[in-house]
């Protein structure tokens, strides 16, 4: 049986660009797997700054929660407020003296850097598939809900006169039946809108509180 003849010098060769070749197969090996090993970490990294955002922002939500109670508080104070002061106009009476109006307000306002800079470094493909899922409903949430307080309409129907008496609640006497049952209107708009903040800022704290789970 005839056997082909390769020369000794081909064979040399052949051994060592085989052993060149897997050299640099091992070093791309290598180094893919240590810039995978330093996105992981830094996935890490960006992943407990978000934590301590959500973190941050869930102590925000705890505080507002208790702002609407208190502002809801106020607003039931001041919608009966009203009701005896319209009668007192009407009798030519003195007016009642004005409830407190220092716990009447609301600002959901919450940070999102650190989750904007997790998905800027490309680092949600080290995070498992259902924590995104958590971690994208809570800062969806977080977004819609200073939007559509922003825009919502019963900010544009709340009469001037209502602000004017939360910086100067001594302007009271000067407003007739009219204005004082506008102020009242605007009074009872704010309560709306102070309970349909709280309870989107319920649905918010769960929302946190999920994207929190390991």
């Amino acid at each position: 049986m005839l056997h082909p003849h390769v020369p000794e010098g081909l064979k040399h060769f052949g051994k060592h660009l085989f052993a060149t070749f897997l050299g640099l197969l091992m070093a791309l090996g290598l180094e893919q797997w240590r810039e995978h090993h330093v996105e992981a970490r830094r996935a890490e990294e960006s992943l407990a700054c978000v934590e301590a955002e959500l973190r941050a922002d869930l102590a925000r939500v705890e505080q507002q929660l208790t702002r609407c109670e208190m502002s809801i508080r106020t607003a039931d104070a001041l919608d009966a407020y009203f009701d005896r002061a319209l009668e007192a106009r009407r009798r030519g009476r003195p007016l009642p003296a004005l409830p407190k109006l220092e716990d009447l307000g609301v600002a959901p306002t919450f940070a999102t850097d650190a989750w904007e800079t997790l998905k800027g470094l490309g680092a949600l493909r080290h995070i498992a598939p259902d924590r995104i899922r958590r971690l994208s409903r809570a800062y969806v949430l977080f977004s819609t809900l200073r939007q559509n307080f922003d825009t919502n309409p019963v900010l544009r129907q709340i009469p001037a006169t209502l602000f004017l008496l939360l910086e100067k609640p001594e302007c009271i006497r000067e407003l007739d039946a009219v204005r004082l049952a506008q102020t009242q209107e605007g009074i009872r708009l704010l309560r709306y809108l102070f309970r349909w903040t709280e309870r989107e800022m319920q649905f918010l704290r769960e929302a946190c509180r999920e994207a929190l789970k390991p």
